[in-house]
This record gives C-alpha cells, sequence and structure tokens, in this order.
C-alpha cells in the first residue's frame, strides 16, 4: 500500500473511525487515510452533497467561507481570474467572491465537471481536500491551472496529535477520505512548490504561493 498523496510505503493501520473504517497514516507526510476499498461510491457521495444547505441565503455558512476569503484578500486584485474548485451543487463561493468585485468561475467533479483548459491568478479549495481521493493527481492539477505567483486557498480541518479519529466529527462524514496534518501541508508546499504566506490552522485554513520558477 502506497500513501495517496506523497506515494510513499511508509504506511501502517493507524486507527478507526466512528464508521469503522480503517484509517492508516503515511509517516513520511502525516497524511491519514481511507483505503479504496471503504471508500463509498460516487453516486451516494453526490447524493450527500444534495443535502447540504449551502446557499448564498444561509448566513452561517457565508460566514464560515469568510474564513478562507478574509486572510486571502491581501494577495488578490480584482483584474485577477479566480477558480472555486470543488464549488458543490451552488457555488457559494464563487457568489461570495464576485460580489467583492472578483472574477471567479466554478468546477466541480459533479455538478460543475467541465475542467478549465486555462490557467487562473488565484484558486480556492474550500472544504475539498478531504474529499480527495488522489490528493497527488488534484494537486498536479491544482498546479498546471494556476500560474506561477499564483494563489492557492485551502481550507481543511486539520488533525492534531490529541484528534480522536473515533469521535472527531470531520471523520465522521463518509464522504471524507484523506486529513491533513500541519506537517502534511509543509509537506505540500515543499513538493508541488507553493510557499505558505498565511495560516490559520484552528480554523483550517493556508494561503500558499505557488513559485515563480
Amino acid at each position: 500500500m502506497y500513501c495517496p498523496l506523497c506515494l510513499s510505503a511508509r504506511v501502517a493501520e493507524f486507527t478507526e473511525d466512528s464508521l469503522s473504517r480503517c484509517l492508516f497514516k503515511c509517516e513520511n507526510c502525516e497524511g491519514v487515510f481511507v483505503r479504496e476499498a471503504q471508500m463509498e461510491s460516487g453516486i451516494k457521495e453526490k447524493e450527500r452533497y444534495l443535502t447540504h444547505n449551502n446557499t448564498i441565503e444561509n448566513k452561517g455558512y457565508v460566514d464560515f467561507l469568510l474564513r478562507a476569503v478574509i486572510p486571502a484578500e491581501p494577495y488578490l486584485h480584482t483584474v485577477d481570474k479566480g477558480l472555486d474548485y470543488g464549488s458543490g451543487p451552488k457555488p457559494v463561493l464563487t457568489e461570495i467572491l464576485e460580489q467583492k468585485g472578483y472574477k471567479c468561475e466554478a468546477y466541480d467533479f459533479y455538478f460543475q465537471p467541465q475542467l478549465p483548459q486555462k490557467q487562473y491568478d488565484f484558486i480556492f479549495s474550500t472544504e475539498t481536500f478531504e474529499h480527495f481521493k488522489n490528493p497527488r493527481k488534484e494537486l498536479d492539477t491544482l498546479c498546471k491551472l494556476l500560474v506561477k505567483g499564483g494563489i492557492l486557498v485551502i481550507m481543511t480541518q486539520p488533525y492534531t496529535a490529541q484528534t480522536n479519529f473515533k469521535k472527531w466529527y470531520y471523520a465522521g462524514d463518509f464522504t471524507h477520505v484523506f486529513f491533513y496534518h500541519s506537517q502534511t501541508m509543509e509537506y505540500i508546499a515543499r513538493e508541488f512548490g507553493f510557499k505558505i504566506i498565511n495560516r490559520d490552522e484552528k480554523r483550517g485554513v493556508w494561503v500558499m504561493r505557488l513559485n515563480d520558477q
């Protein structure tokens, strides 16, 4: 078995979650993941996403997304072109950014499935990374979609040494299949050529700039 993020074979059984899924931990990048055999089908995933009350009228959800938008704004410009990567059935983040004067398009594997064939100045991926069954492939795609010097904003709840996966609500969602430690984000930055320029690990937000070279 190999880690789907760093491809290391230094993985071992780690713990179970509340869904009785066996979780594995990578000693190289600290990623924790569900083995493919225990992942649910795409049909069940899509059905789950459709139950979410994620709309622009839902103030609580808008405030939640603003946790990613506000720390990123100092690095954004209204002339930039952005992408909401993993927008869900209703691209609320796209609407928020457009209301603030930024140009933004939406992409989602299930609901906006046409992968763009151009590059962007900034990309938001909020509450998406934990759904990646193949995070390395997704990150390769993100790097291709981002211009050199572009901004990537990631929001996903990290685990810590104190996290009890059997009781953690984040691991209790069957669509969540990969979990990140702060060191996992450091690995991502090194491996894929990013510099972390802002972070709020308590809220699970990382703002990264793709290196110019």
